[in-house]
């Protein structure tokens, strides 16, 4: 396990995206550990294209437990708002995050 990082912090294209390009800038949306607990919070970082330069990852959501299966996803939406969809295995029925951009 990297610092911060928890088994299968993207998943397979069976939940996705998990990244997507818009104007410039890569938004991805990992799981991570958050205060050393290794639940697999969600997480949102960007990536400047041509600054190449990561943003700091943002806590964007919780889990009550792990599960590799919680892999977030996320899209933007006509009106250019980020969506990310989280926390959806099992009977929680998941977690809607809608954000819009600066």
């Amino acid at each position: 396990m990297q610092k911060n990082g928890i088994e299968k912090m993207l998943y397979d294209v069976r939940m996705g995206p998990q990244a997507v390009f818009h104007e410039g800038t890569i938004y991805s949306s990992p799981q991570r550990e958050s205060e050393g607990v290794g639940l697999g919070h969600p997480h949102i970082r960007t990536y400047d294209v041509d600054k190449r330069i990561w943003s700091e990852p943002a806590q964007i959501g919780n889990v009550e437990r792990y599960d590799h299966h919680f892999a977030p996803i996320l899209l933007f939406d006509p009106a250019e708002r980020v969506h990310v969809l989280f926390d959806c295995h099992g009977r929680s029925g998941g977690q809607h995050i809608v954000a819009v951009l600066p």
